[in-house]
């Protein structure tokens, strides 16, 4: 077993010969933007971090929108099958019933297993290999709920995205106030 001692503070002298790390400055900035740097400088460097952060946040923000848009899109393609199923249904009669592996092959070539996860099948459904008009039904609903929350995070995040692409405007005229005072 290890000898463990019990930790000792370290002494001024020992602090200012420690090396390496991310230090900070006296006045709690990175060593980097404060340390021989005048106050221009330092505001621009801080500026410039500011947008450069918004700008990481901004392109996040857009994958969000665009990850929604495509599971909004691929749901709808899903919805749109479903439905030409049931009208094919309504034509057959009520005891008709629709194969797994059609809706799966109509639904962008998916997998019988991908299909009833995105559907939420119950084993009956799945054992069976087909789906009768209610489970139709059902599985219309629940695409169309999960359109509708899809769309609505969609919606939240087009929000949050409008707004840090406003707080990347104010920032970038920030900087560019800045500039043109420094210049006069």
């Amino acid at each position: 077993m290890a000898d463990h001692k019990a930790p000792t503070a370290l002494s001024d002298d020992d602090l200012a010969n420690v090396t390496g790390g991310k230090g900070q400055s006296d006045s709690g900035l990175p060593l980097s933007l404060g340390e021989g740097k005048s106050p221009e400088d330092m505001l621009k460097a801080i500026q410039q971090e500011r947008l450069d952060t918004l700008e990481e946040w901004v392109k996040a923000q857009v994958g969000e929108v665009k990850a929604h848009q495509s599971t909004i899109g691929e749901l709808n393609q899903g919805l749109s099958v479903l439905k030409t199923a049931e009208k094919a249904l309504e034509a057959h009669g009520p005891d008709a019933q629709v194969s797994l592996k059609s809706l799966a092959t109509d639904w962008g070539n998916r997998s019988v297993d991908e299909l009833t996860k995105v559907l939420g099948l119950s084993a009956n459904a799945v054992q069976d290999g087909a789906l009768n008009k209610k489970e139709l039904e059902s599985a219309i609903t629940g695409v169309q709920t999960k359109i509708d929350t899809v769309t609505s995070e969609a919606q939240m995040d087009m929000i949050k995205l409008q707004s840090l692409m406003d707080k990347q405007r104010q920032a970038s005229d920030q900087m560019n106030d800045l500039l043109a005072k420094f210049k006069k």
